[in-house]
C-alpha cells in the first residue's frame, strides 16, 4: 500500500518551495559584499598620516550606499600586505576580497613635498606642498573603476630651528591633507553612490 504525505505537510512544502523561487526573482538582491567597501592607503612606504582614516571616516558619514570595513583592520592590512608599487592594485583588491568587500577605495599623495627655505635665518620658512588622488579599484579583478584627483594645495609657516617635523607630527601636513579631504570625500561619494547595488545602504 502506498503510503501518501498528510495533506498539511505537502501544502507546507509547496509553500517552501513557492518562496525560495519568489526569492530568486527578486530583483536587485545582491550579496554583502557588493555594499561593502574598504579604504586603503597606499603605498605602504609613502602613506600619509591619517589621511585613509580621514577619508573612511567622511564617507562613513556620507550617503554613498556602501558599508566599509572596519579602519582597524584595514589599517593594520595595508601595511602587512605591502602594497608598494606595481602591487598596489592587485594588493588592495586581493585585502577587499579578504574582508568581504566588493570595492578597495584607495587614496595616495601624489605630491607630497616639505623643504625649508632661508634655512639661515633664525625661524626659516618651511613650504609644503600636498596633492592626494583616490582610486575605486573592483574587488574582483583589481580593476579600476574611477580615479579622482584632489586639489594641489600650498602651505608656509615659520618654524623654530631648520629640522623638518616629524611627518605624522607636521601641522602643515595635517592641514593640507584635511582641506584635500574635505574637497576629494564629497567626489568620492558621488562615484561610490553611481557604483552602489539598488539597494545598497549607507556606511555604518
Amino acid at each position: 500500500m502506498t503510503r501518501r504525505t498528510p495533506a498539511p505537510a505537502r501544502i507546507v512544502a509547496l509553500l517552501v518551495l513557492l518562496a525560495v523561487a519568489l526569492g530568486a526573482c527578486v530583483p536587485g538582491a545582491v550579496p554583502d559584499r557588493d555594499r561593502t567597501a574598504i579604504v586603503l592607503g597606499v603605498p605602504a612606504d609613502r602613506l600619509v598620516p591619517g589621511a585613509a582614516d580621514g577619508l573612511h571616516e567622511r564617507l562613513r558619514d556620507a550617503d554613498t550606499g556602501f558599508s566599509f570595513v572596519s579602519n582597524v583592520r584595514a589599517r593594520f592590512l595595508e601595511v602587512r600586505r605591502g602594497l608598494v608599487d606595481g602591487s598596489v592594485a592587485p594588493g588592495a583588491a586581493r585585502i577587499a576580497r579578504t574582508t568581504g568587500a566588493g570595492l578597495a577605495v584607495t587614496i595616495e599623495s601624489t605630491t607630497l613635498v616639505r623643504e625649508i627655505v632661508d634655512a639661515d635665518r633664525p625661524r626659516p620658512l618651511q613650504r609644503t606642498t600636498v596633492q592626494l588622488e583616490v582610486a575605486i579599484l573592483a574587488a574582483d579583478d583589481a580593476r579600476e573603476l574611477a580615479r579622482l584627483a584632489g586639489p594641489r594645495l600650498r602651505h608656509e609657516r615659520r618654524i623654530d630651528g631648520s629640522e623638518l617635523p616629524d611627518l605624522g607630527d607636521d601641522p602643515a601636513v595635517a592641514a593640507l591633507r584635511d582641506r584635500s579631504l574635505d574637497e576629494l570625500a564629497p567626489r568620492v561619494a558621488d562615484e561610490l553612490r553611481n557604483l552602489a547595488p539598488v539597494t545598497g545602504s549607507s556606511g555604518e
